[in-house]
């Protein structure tokens, strides 16, 4: 998958800005809002906030991460991860959703910004490419994750993909 220059740079600039240099980073991606509601059909079913917490508890240990790199649309995790890890977490700017109570697919929603859809795949575009250049990764399946697996080109130091079976 290639990607104009601009977006590239953008990119690349953000993972410059967050990653301390020298220390070793885990990429982990939550999946949650219209994933959790709608269970969609043949889709990987995805763990609860609380279950990521403590396999990252336990990675962290395992392979002496210094930081966790956390993709996800949700603001409550962020914050539940910020309170568990104080001062370890690093997250893009960006807009994410509150409580998620929308009956439809988080696509769907926009946010009142100028230029909101390709803001959202832009903030979309640089979680996924982020995540690919992390040292470590811990996620469920999903499209960006599989998509960071294959950028990351098998760079990854090692991974854990949680597999909780698929929605029915």
């Amino acid at each position: 998958m290639k990607i104009n220059k601009i977006t590239t740079d953008y990119v690349h600039a953000r993972a410059r800005e967050l990653f301390p240099e020298g220390k070793l980073i885990l990429g982990v991606s939550s999946r949650g809002t219209d994933y959790i509601r709608l269970r969609p059909y043949g889709h990987p079913v995805q763990p609860t906030t609380e279950e990521l917490i403590e396999l990252v508890i336990e990675k962290i240990a395992e392979w002496n991460i210094d930081y966790v790199y956390l993709a996800t649309e949700e603001i409550e995790v962020v914050e539940e991860f910020k309170n568990v890890f104080p001062g370890r977490i690093l997250v893009t700017e960006g807009l994410r959703h509150g409580k998620y109570d929308y009956e439809g697919w988080v696509t769907e929603l926009r946010f009142n910004r100028d230029n909101d859809r390709y803001l959202q795949g832009l903030e979309y575009l640089t979680d996924m490419y982020i995540l690919a250049k992390c040292d470590y990764l811990l996620s469920a399946r999903s499209g960006s994750v599989e998509a960071a697996i294959l950028l990351n080109e098998g760079r990854y130091k090692d991974m854990h993909i949680i597999d909780l079976g698929m929605y029915s």
